[in-house]
């Protein structure tokens, strides 16, 4: 399936702000990386494996594993 890139745009703003939505109004100290694939657990909790997210997300598979981990270690994500 082909997007247009106005598709395109309008989807990730769409899921920027919901990654704003997730986080604490508090500062937090997650990193992009992390905020994206929080943003994909949330759309996506029951089909989500390292390899869809670093599909879905455009990131290295190793880069997934490294961001999850930390997510992991922090409680963000169980």
């Amino acid at each position: 399936m082909e997007m247009d890139w106005m598709d395109m745009v309008y989807y990730q703003k769409q899921v920027q702000k919901l990654t704003r939505l997730l986080l604490p109004t508090k500062q937090t100290n997650l990193t992009v990386s992390e905020c994206e694939l929080l943003a994909w657990l949330y759309q996506e909790p029951e089909q989500n494996t390292p390899v869809l997210l670093s599909q879905r997300s455009g990131m290295k598979k190793e880069a997934v594993s490294r961001c999850l981990k930390c997510l992991l270690e922090i409680n963000c994500i169980r």
